[in-house]
């Protein structure tokens, strides 16, 4: 790159030129500089709540009390961890969403937060707009699963099955609009195949229907019931849908394998409301970075069944953008509505 050239000019301009690339030159010291105790100081300046839209004990709540302590020890506040269950998690959403953007009310997002506004009633906030993305913290895959009494022993030979008999095997999910279902629907277009969707209230209903035959195909996160179920011999395990084998389950292919462009992985996040300042996003995104590297949360988060995960904030918004338009086009050619 040829250096910058200054044409000949007066002294008073002269002058006024070399403070312009002292006023640089210091503007790029400036940024340069590392963060110093006094302007980390500022934030938090109270307890942090992290609010949840499922009730106390699932995998959410489960994640969150597991860096509660932690986050406590860094971030030299409290952490509260405040449990809004109601309208699949769009009570909590829109609570957070209208909430002071000072960075001290924080929502723990997952997949609905993208899905729920694409099906069609009024979600009341946007994920993209009303948000402003902290971190991923954890992610894990789903599995596909099928009956003992199915002749499938692969995400292959399933697609097979499938494929000689459009409409008839019949595929269970914890609801019309959950993720078991998008998914299995997303992995119904990719691999070329039609099955019956049978939706329960719940997935300790279709973890039943899955071992008692009453449904032969479900997609799901590996529970401990369907683990014993596997043991047991009553359901078989045919892959994971993340796009690569996971740790959690060693020796487990990947339905890429099988079917190409397939991934769909159960992620959750931090999300504060628009408006957070960026200083308060950045301290924020440190701590949690810091917390999920500490040995005892990665103990606590295997025994929930999730890895740690952690990004800058540009990757998880990428990733809100992504799957907010993937899961739109799976809605739409599945024609879901809202419950």
């Amino acid at each position: 790159m040829k250096p910058h050239c200054i044409p000949p000019s007066s002294g008073n301009e002269r002058i006024s030129s070399t403070r312009r690339w002292l006023g640089l030159a210091l503007g790029v010291f400036l940024t340069a500089m590392p963060l110093v105790p006094f302007a980390q100081s500022a934030f938090p300046t109270k307890p942090i709540t992290i609010v949840i839209g499922s009730p106390a004990g699932g995998t959410q709540d489960l994640q969150a009390r597991a860096l509660q302590e932690p986050l406590q020890k860094i971030l030299g506040q409290p952490i509260v961890i405040e449990n809004r269950a109601g309208a699949s998690g769009n009570v909590a959403t829109v609570y957070v969403a209208r909430s002071t953007p000072d960075g001290h009310t924080l929502f723990l997002a997952n997949n609905p937060f993208v899905i729920s506004p694409n099906l069609g009633a009024n979600a009341g906030f946007d994920p993209v707009k009303d948000f402003v993305p902290v971190t991923v913290i954890s992610l894990a895959p789903m599995v596909l699963m099928v009956h003992q009494s199915l002749d499938a022993r692969s995400t292959r030979e399933l697609v097979d099955l499938a494929k000689a008999s459009p409409g008839k095997l019949e595929f269970g999910s914890a609801g019309v609009t959950s993720f078991g279902r998008m998914t299995t629907e997303l992995f119904s277009r990719l691999a070329g195949v039609q099955m019956l969707h049978v939706p329960y209230q719940g997935s300790s209903q279709t973890t039943t229907a899955l071992a008692t035959g009453e449904i032969k195909v479900l997609v799901s996160t590996l529970t401990a019931p369907l683990v014993g179920f596997a043991k047991e011999g009553k359901v078989r395990i045919l892959g994971v849908s993340s796009a690569k084998p996971s740790p959690l389950l060693p020796g487990v292919p990947a339905i890429a394998d099988a079917v190409p462009g397939f991934s769909a992985e159960v992620w959750s996040g931090i999300v504060a409301p628009v408006g957070t300042p960026p200083a308060a996003v950045a301290r924020l995104q440190a701590a949690f970075a810091q917390a999920l590297a500490l040995p005892e949360v990665r103990e606590r988060f295997a025994i929930i069944g999730v890895t740690p995960s952690f990004g800058p904030s540009d990757e998880f918004a990428s990733r809100l953008l992504r799957e907010r338009a993937d899961w739109a086009r799976v809605i739409r050619e599945a024609n879901i509505k809202a419950d």
